[in-house]
């Protein structure tokens, strides 16, 4: 169906389905979700500057840990 496995997590992450949302664990006052863990990242490193992760840690493989729907 799909030619390719990106051109299906594109498909699963557009504003239809949003199956591969993920959250933001340390918003505690509000849900913060994103289509894209590298957004996640950022919002990270922007707004949690107490929370020194490294870069692995935001791997599209471990966005399963962060999904909303895994």
């Amino acid at each position: 169906m799909f030619q390719s496995r990106s051109a299906l997590i594109k498909h699963l992450s557009c504003a239809e389905h949003r199956r591969l949302t993920v959250i933001c664990p340390w918003c505690s006052r509000r849900t913060r979700s994103f289509t894209r863990v590298s957004d996640l990242e950022l919002h990270v490193k922007k707004a949690h500057l107490e929370n020194v992760l490294s870069k692995d840690r935001f791997s599209r493989s471990n966005g399963f840990y962060f999904a909303m729907f895994p």
